[in-house]
């Protein structure tokens, strides 16, 4: 028999909301739950209807970097609204976008040549497995013609798409959406924790960087004149923030390089500071074929995304049949232009990838000595403002902890007023954070992971305490 949806009101309002990635029998009996309804936000805080403020550790899935209030951002907005409030890139064009595009040409050296404007990261993920595959089916050699397969890493998240769908690997998509998008091909990330190539107990350097012999390996046995391009997520953070050795994007490069594979750098969440540079890629040698930006590019205000190609990439289309069949109606939409355009000028203006790095390993540094009376942590990992705490039941074996666990810590941090997520320990706070926050979010965390009987109780208690409030909402 199925389980009955549990019949909620917000507000006195139904809640009708289909919500995504959301178990929503489970979710719905959290509504209301601290932040899950926010009615308002303030500086690096978002509001519920009680009133209650919670620190956005979680940037809004990631991109909300900036805080609220940026009115740089409002009246940019503002503005646009006034002056061309949409548009379209469908064989037109508008100031913003133009603008937009030779920014981003200028923040990245001229390694790229041309600029494509989305309307989240998804769009322009399916949009570079297109032009992938495309490019090599105008190549004047009939070789690359075959070129087709896209490789990504196991497990890294690229959007929702079907080929981003498809490049992520994970069982449950395929089980529910399933057949997947063909001529995909995966390879195990650089996850040094949990090594899948044996080598946990030698470690890098020591390991002879086998997941990158693993690369190579994988393209030689689909063959690599059936090759198209490597997808890489550089830091894959629904993973759990993999942070591979800097080595390990140059040796892939070469590695694309040699076999003739596109380079794709997925930095729609690394991108614009948050993995503590303005592009993690911007000292790679060799430089990625296509970079992908997103989620930050706004400072989270509004949905857009962008794909640089190089000059190589591009030039390909300008013969016959090099039209790109690809597109959204609001791709580059002039309010989110002009609103990327404030938010980079702050970013560069205030400085915020550089606080990033040095608030960033901050925490990092705080949370790794918290190791020392907390066993259930198994390893910290983070670059910039993007971390990740691992927790296990034990550390010689790495056993995770169960879901009902991380569910039970997550709450809890909310309880103390910190949002983190609500799926374990993920940090994503935004760029412009203190000291202050930095050491406040790691004494909220070092109190949460207390787990002697006591503590247990208490937790429980709070979480309850904070669920009956939430059904005063109803």
């Amino acid at each position: 028999m199925k389980p009955k949806m549990l019949k909620r009101k917000i507000n006195g309002i139904p809640y009708y909301l289909w919500n995504p990635y959301a178990p929503m029998g489970v979710f719905t009996q959290l509504l209301g739950f601290g932040p899950t309804v926010t009615v308002r936000g303030e500086g690096n805080e978002v509001i519920n209807p009680r009133g209650k403020r919670y620190f956005n550790g979680y940037s809004g899935m990631w991109s909300f970097a900036l805080g609220f209030g940026r009115e740089e951002i409002i009246d940019a907005i503002n503005r646009q609204m006034h002056e061309l409030p949409s548009g379209s890139l469908w064989g037109l064009s508008h100031p913003r976008a133009i603008e937009l595009a030779a920014k981003l040409i200028e923040l990245t050296g001229g390694s790229y040549g041309r600029v494509y404007l989305g309307a989240n990261g998804s769009e322009v993920v399916e949009g570079a497995i297109k032009i992938s595959r495309q490019y090599h089916r105008l190549s004047p050699d009939p070789v690359d013609h075959g070129r087709y397969k896209i490789l990504s890493l196991k497990g890294s998240y690229h959007g929702y798409g079907y080929g981003a769908s498809t490049a992520m690997w994970l069982p449950e998509i395929e089980e529910n959406y399933g057949p997947m998008l063909p001529g995909m091909v995966n390879v195990d990330p650089p996850y040094c924790y949990r090594c899948q190539f044996g080598c946990e107990k030698i470690q890098y350097p020591g390991c002879g960087l086998a997941c990158v012999q693993a690369v190579e390996q994988v393209i030689l046995r689909e063959s690599p004149d059936t090759m198209a391009a490597f997808l890489l997520d550089p830091i894959p953070g629904d993973l759990g923030v993999i942070v591979p050795p800097d080595e390990y994007y140059q040796k892939v490069g070469e590695i694309c390089r040699k076999y003739g594979l596109l380079l794709i750098d997925d930095e729609v969440t690394t991108g614009f500071g948050r993995a503590g540079k303005l592009f993690l890629s911007e000292e790679w040698n060799p430089k990625p074929d296509i970079l992908l930006l997103g989620k930050i590019i706004t400072g989270g205000y509004l949905p857009l995304s962008a794909l640089l190609a190089t000059d190589q990439v591009f030039e390909r289309f300008l013969g016959n049949g090099g039209i790109l069949y690809f597109g959204s109606t609001h791709s580059g939409h002039p309010l989110s232009c002009a609103a990327a355009l404030a938010a980079i000028d702050i970013m560069l203006r205030e400085g915020l990838p550089k606080n990033a790095a040095i608030m960033g390993k901050r925490i990092k540094e705080g949370l790794t000595h918290l190791k020392d009376h907390h066993p259930i942590i198994g390893d910290v990992r983070g670059k910039g403002l993007m971390l990740n705490v691992e927790l296990v039941k034990d550390r010689g074996t790495k056993e995770p902890i169960s879901e009902n666990m991380k569910t039970l810590f997550s709450l809890d941090m909310i309880c103390r007023g910190l949002l983190a997520s609500m799926n374990g320990i993920y940090l994503f706070p935004p760029l412009n954070i203190d000291t202050v926050t930095a050491d406040w979010m790691v004494d909220v965390i070092d109190k949460t992971l207390v787990n002697h009987s006591l503590a247990q109780l208490l937790r429980i208690l709070r979480i309850g305490k904070e669920l009956a409030l939430s059904r005063l909402m109803s």
